[in-house]
């Protein structure tokens, strides 16, 4: 029986600024319901903190620590490992996440990938390419791993296909934070202090999310919002399949 909820943001929650209808009535439902709930989510353009303020201004109160970043898990990641160098492929943005990191890159101890939309150039993959070569137990730290998300007006790459070319060429250990990452389902099983059978993951791609989060242990949920396509339902199918996140409650009622 599934007793609590880890929930993706966009495409779920909300698409660009906006909230998706009905979804803000589910999280209230929810949280008058006292269902454990937590986000988890692949962004790499903002902060938990900025998150939690986004949220409150769609009507949803949560703490930062109730929503989980890949910045989360591989700021714990590289700590474990005692890497202090790094050489950020990401939105320079996310530079403030990882303070307390000598930004490097030069004699970086790992490369850490996420999304940099159209700000990926032939010249910046081959230089990080060229270093992995020469330096092969280099790890690569990527920010989740999904193929593709919802732009504004079309679908755009997601970080999976870069942090893939870059190992697959290379040779290099690829080291996943972020969805689809077995760890940052536990992560946030443990934060709702529940087993991973008694929790459920919502999101709109049947990958990273739902199929992710069942070889976790998970229930996977898959939601026909944000990303969602129908050709998503010619293979391997999730646990549960709702046409929303306003039809959550309904759901845990009558499971």
């Amino acid at each position: 029986m599934v007793k609590g909820i880890l929930c993706d943001l966009d495409g779920v929650v909300y698409q660009h600024q906006g909230a998706l209808p009905g979804a803000v009535e589910a999280i209230h439902a929810l949280q008058q319901a006292n269902v454990p709930l937590a986000f988890v989510t692949n962004t790499t353009s903002a902060s938990s903190d900025m998150l939690a303020k986004k949220l409150g201004q769609l009507g949803v109160n949560i703490p930062a620590s109730h929503i989980i970043t890949p910045v989360t898990v591989a700021r714990a990641e590289l700590e474990g490992r005692g890497l202090e160098r790094i050489w950020l492929l990401t939105n320079p943005a996310l530079k403030s996440a990882f303070d307390g990191f000598v930004l490097d890159k030069t004699r970086p101890q790992a490369l850490v990938v996420a999304d940099l939309g159209k700000d990926w150039r032939y010249e910046l993959l081959n230089a990080a390419f060229n270093y992995l070569i020469e330096h092969p137990k280099v790890p690569v730290i990527s920010l989740g791993l999904s193929d593709f998300y919802q732009g504004k007006d079309q679908l755009m790459l997601d970080v999976g296909p870069f942090a893939r070319l870059l190992t697959q060429s290379s040779g290099n250990p690829l080291v996943v934070c972020g969805k689809p990452g077995r760890e940052t389902f536990h992560l946030g099983a443990r934060l709702l202090n529940l087993a991973p059978n008694e929790v459920a993951m919502v999101g709109d791609d049947i990958n990273t999310d739902a199929l992710a989060a069942m070889d976790a242990g998970l229930t996977g949920i898959l939601v026909k919002t944000g990303k969602f396509r129908s050709s998503q339902l010619n293979g391997r199918q999730s646990d549960v399949i709702l046409a929303g996140l306003w039809a959550l409650p309904a759901w845990l009622r009558d499971q």
